[in-house]
């Protein structure tokens, strides 16, 4: 397969021009598979929609994207339907495209230089005509995961400009030194209005890959649509990266210390301040403490280190070399005695241990969201998880672990043992995490007490009487949650939600499996908004259900917890806003206690 794509599934920003170039530089491509008679075809099987796709994303920053798809010979020969592929036969299809598409630049490189002035000075003419003249993006507790947006921003040369003053927006105040505008009129027009896009409803709706990539959403950052600039209010200068300036020396010989939850820095902080060998407790709700500079409220989650209950007598050094090396705020509070909430002493302060995690990856595991899973633990929370196979589970000694993780993945290979061995693990202590099929295993495994709306039953919601054959696709994509972005509603008294900032939480659905709600208290942590559809492709008759279903369920299972999640909270490495419920669920899970059976 080599490029143009399906012609009615091309993403819309993309200039017409881009798709007839393309075509042009088939034919070189077609040229040359012709004079050896190799197979080939183009506009069927894969789009040119998803713009975090290879071939999209130049597309839509002014170059021409190319795919070439070649069948696999898995080793060096494969029996194929058209007879034995070799792998130097796909060597050389490969070779062979990349000389066709340089011949085919330096035949049309006028028209090429040609088009990509015509992008951007199209793009420009597109921006002026545009009703909206940008977005505000406002955040005002988390200020690392705003300013990972903000460089993603600006990496891809997209001028973000810092309100100076405090702005007034219909009726809504966006405060300086938390809110930023994004004009939609510069050079990066069309990528910008990608990133920011909320739509729902499409020309065709058969996606190949995702449907909905809203960055915004990803980074769980508040974002409005302006009508108008906010003038005099916002920075003449756009935001640029600055060091941070450096946090107070800690003044020794305070009662304790205390970081805030709420930063996207402050889990990886925390695993380093475990490894240490630090003592630290987790606050299970909001307090008011006493420090050098008088009263000073902590919500929920923040990370108290005792200096009574330290261990090491050079505690306090690594204390201090821990918040210079992240450059976090560390409060030093004078007495055990709070203002307002539970006192220091209180059972209201649980202990955090290291996490020991174990991620099952391998054969039957999907291995992308294992990768994810692995990738944003180790970024996001420093942890370094342990992979295993499926089948080594049985010879694993897991009393090593205090976490398990199952991605999506086919565990339909585990028999009675492997239940037991999990029941036994977590009825000891043990954290099981599952996510998507992962949970729904949990579910037929009877670990995890909930129910599961599945696949096949969420299929039967859309009408499939009177189809003709010639529907079978059609159906096949209404049918399918190719990746679209819902609203959970989540309970922030929980300690799974402690540090996301509001009740409203962006989450990434990929699959048509929905947890149904438990009837017990306590245990849905998050469950989708009435109307939780935020951007891509869903069908309507989808909508209703999961309206009605649970997006975190948690409970306990003798002393240990089982947690399960029918989305994908770590999608692609970047959605970092719902990210905080799996790193929550690796240091909190302890900090709350539920039964999944309802009292009579």
């Amino acid at each position: 397969f080599f490029q143009p794509g399906i012609p009615s599934r091309n993403y819309p920003l993309t200039p017409e021009r881009n798709f007839e170039l393309t075509r042009i530089l088939a034919g070189f491509h077609a040229e040359a598979f012709d004079q050896r008679g190799q197979l080939y075809y183009t506009e069927e099987s894969f789009d040119d929609f998803y713009v975090g796709k290879g071939s999209t994303y130049p597309d839509i920053t002014g170059s021409v994207g190319i795919l070439f798809e070649q069948a696999s010979s898995r080793g060096h020969v494969q029996e194929s339907i058209n007879g034995l592929l070799t792998f130097a036969a796909t060597i050389k299809n490969q070779f062979d495209a990349s000389l066709s598409t340089i011949r085919g630049a330096v035949a049309n490189r006028r028209a090429l230089l040609s088009y990509q002035q015509e992008f951007f000075q199209s793009a420009a003419q597109q921006a002026r005509a545009e009703r909206a003249k940008g977005y505000i993006l406002t955040e005002s507790q988390d200020r690392s995961r705003l300013e990972s947006l903000l460089q993603l921003l600006n990496q891809h040369q997209i001028a973000v400009y810092p309100l100076t003053s405090d702005w007034q927006y219909e009726q809504r105040t966006f405060r300086a030194g938390q809110s930023y505008y994004v004009p939609l009129q510069q050079t990066q027009y069309r990528l910008l209005k990608s990133a920011f896009s909320t739509d729902k409803n499409f020309n065709d709706n058969t996606f190949y890959d995702v449907s909905a990539w809203t960055l915004p959403y990803a980074y769980n950052i508040d974002f409005t649509e302006v009508n108008r600039e906010p003038a005099r209010a916002a920075s003449e200068q756009p935001w640029q990266p600055q060091p941070r300036v450096r946090s107070q020396n800690l003044q020794a010989g305070g009662y304790a210390y205390v970081i805030n939850w709420q930063d996207q820095l402050a889990p990886v902080m925390l695993q380093a301040m475990l490894a240490e060998g630090l003592i630290v407790r987790a606050a299970l709700g909001d307090f008011t403490g006493t420090t050098p500079q008088g009263s000073r409220g902590f919500k929920a989650g923040a990370m108290v280190v005792p200096a009574g209950l330290q261990q090491h007598p050079d505690w306090f050094f690594r204390l201090q070399k821990v918040q210079e090396r992240f450059n976090l705020p560390v409060y030093t509070l004078t007495t055990g005695l709070t203002n307002r909430g539970s006192d220091l002493g209180s059972n209201n302060f649980t202990p955090v241990k290291m996490p020991q995690v174990l991620v099952v990856a391998g054969p039957g595991v999907n291995s992308t969201e294992a990768g994810e899973l692995w990738y944003n633990l180790e970024r996001l929370a420093g942890i370094s998880p342990t992979l295993a196979e499926p089948e080594r589970l049985s010879r694993l000694n897991l009393s090593r672990y205090t976490h398990i993780v199952l991605p999506d993945g086919d565990y339909r290979g585990w028999k009675e043992a492997e239940v037991t061995q999990l029941r036994q693990w977590v009825q000891q202590g043990g954290v099981l995490w599952g996510q998507k099929r992962g949970a729904a295993w949990l579910v037929d495994a009877k670990l995890l007490q909930a129910g599961v709306w599945s696949t096949q039953e969420m299929n039967k919601l859309i009408p499939q009487n009177e189809l003709r054959y010639a529907d079978k696709e059609q159906l096949a994509g209404q049918q399918r949650i190719a990746g679209a972005i819902f609203s959970a509603e989540l309970d922030l008294s929980h300690p799974l939600t402690f540090g996301i900032p509001r009740r409203e939480l962006p989450v990434f659905k990929n699959s048509n499996l929905l947890l149904q709600p438990s009837q017990a208290p306590f245990v849905n942590v998050a469950t989708y908004s009435a109307q939780p559809h935020l951007a891509g492709y869903t069908a309507g008759e989808y909508l209703p259900r999961i309206a009605q279903g649970a997006a975190l369920v948690a409970h306990n299972l003798g002393q240990g917890r089982v947690i399960g999640m029918t989305d994908n909270p770590v999608f692609r490495g970047y959605f970092k806003g719902s990210s905080r419920l799996l790193i929550n669920a690796m240091y909190l899970s302890h900090g709350f206690s539920a039964s999944s059976q309802t009292e009579e």
